[in-house]
């Protein structure tokens, strides 16, 4: 025997259950019930104009009283409408951080500009350093500095017993010797 369709009806949900084959001469194992749930219409809202209270065509979206036009945002406009103010404020974002990035490079230009003038003054003051480096130690080395304080003594330029006298005669260490003044103790280092 072939399967036959049974209507089945519930008192909750009569909508719901349409069609179940059923095959009468089978055992329990093989018994199969199939039931189709649909979902019932969906029911349009009906809208009231704001202004006088008629009617809202639901086609045209327009009042049927007093002829004011309505509009429906749709989901679709408004994701498209934030995705190009986020598009522009992502434009706004890369061209402000472009400027910001010409003024530092600028900054930087001048600032690596400034370094080489002043890395020019750096060698020039160390080529003078040392030609005052070779006149401060044939002044140590050469020259002896005798104050009139009567001590018969000779010091190099900085010493501090030299610089409490206020008269001072320069020599070359040799002839310093040779009049009889010794070497002070203190800048000599005896």
């Amino acid at each position: 025997m072939e399967p036959k369709e049974v209507k089945y009806k519930s008192t909750n949900a009569s909508h719901l259950v349409e069609k179940a084959p059923v095959n009468i001469n089978s055992t329990p194992k093989d018994t199969t019930l199939t039931i189709k749930i649909s979902r019932p219409p969906k029911t349009e809202k009906t809208t009231y104009c704001k202004r006088c209270g008629s009617l809202v065509d639901k086609k045209n979206r327009k009042c049927t009283g007093c002829n004011k036009q309505y509009f429906r945002l749709s989901k679709v406009a408004v994701l498209w409408v934030l995705v190009g103010i986020i598009t522009v404020g992502l434009i706004g974002l890369n061209v402000y951080q472009y400027y910001q990035t010409l003024q530092l490079n600028s900054v930087i230009s001048e600032l690596q500009d400034t370094m080489v003038s002043k890395s020019s003054t750096i060698s020039d003051l160390r080529a003078k350093s040392a030609t005052y480096k070779d006149k401060a130690d044939f002044l140590d080395n050469e020259i002896a500095i005798v104050p009139d304080d009567g001590t018969y003594t000779y010091h190099k330029y900085g010493c501090l017993w030299l610089n409490k006298s206020s008269h001072f005669w320069a020599y070359n260490i040799e002839a310093a010797k040779a009049k009889g003044y010794k070497p002070c103790p203190y800048c000599y280092g005896s």
